[in-house]
C-alpha cells in the first residue's frame, strides 16, 4: 500500500502518455579495441522510469471533482498540483503507471509548466514525470510502491 501521505496524481479526461524506462545511470560500460564490450551494473538493475504526459484537449469550462477539493477543471488541476509540488521544494508525488498499474513516486522533470491556448476555452500541455526515491519510502524490488489496486474492495 503506497505511502498516503504523498498526493497521487489523476489522470483524467484526454491525455496521451508515454512510458519510457532508462538504464544509462544503472550502468557502467567500456568499449575495447577488436569489439570487446564491457558492462557492469552499478546502479538499480531496474532503470529509472519517465512518463510524458501529453494533453491534448483541456476545455476550460468542463469542471470534474477531485477528491479534496472543489470542482475544478482539468487545467486548473493540472496547474494547482504543478505549482504544489514545486512550491513544496520538488516535493514527490504518487502516479500509476498506466503499463504496469503499479504505484511510483515521480517528480515534475521540468521547473517551468506552459499550456498553448488554442482558443478562448480549449488548452494543451504535456508533463514529464522522472522516477524517484525518497529515503525512508520502502519500495518493492521493481522500485515501485506496490499494486495500485486495493484487494479489500467491495
Amino acid at each position: 500500500m503506497p505511502d498516503q501521505s504523498y498526493k497521487k496524481l489523476l489522470y483524467r479526461g484526454n491525455f496521451e502518455v508515454v512510458c519510457e524506462i532508462d538504464f544509462s545511470e544503472s550502468l557502467l560500460s567500456a568499449r575495447y579495441a577488436g569489439g570487446y564490450h564491457e558492462t557492469a551494473v552499478i546502479g538499480s538493475p531496474n532503470g529509472l522510469r519517465t512518463w510524458r504526459l501529453k494533453y491534448t484537449a483541456l476545455h476550460k469550462n468542463v469542471l470534474l471533482n477531485f477528491p479534496g477539493s472543489e470542482p475544478m477543471s482539468r487545467e486548473e488541476y493540472i496547474w494547482q498540483f504543478f505549482c504544489n509540488s514545486k512550491g513544496s521544494g520538488n516535493l514527490p508525488f504518487i502516479l500509476t503507471c498506466p503499463r504496469d498499474s503499479k504505484d511510483y513516486l515521480g517528480i515534475f522533470k521540468e521547473d517551468a509548466l506552459s499550456f498553448t491556448l488554442i482558443d478562448q476555452f480549449l488548452r494543451t500541455t504535456g508533463l514529464t514525470i522522472e522516477q524517484c526515491f525518497v529515503r525512508g519510502t520502502n519500495t518493492l524490488s521493481d522500485g515501485s510502491l506496490g499494486d495500485s489496486s486495493n484487494p479489500d474492495q467491495i
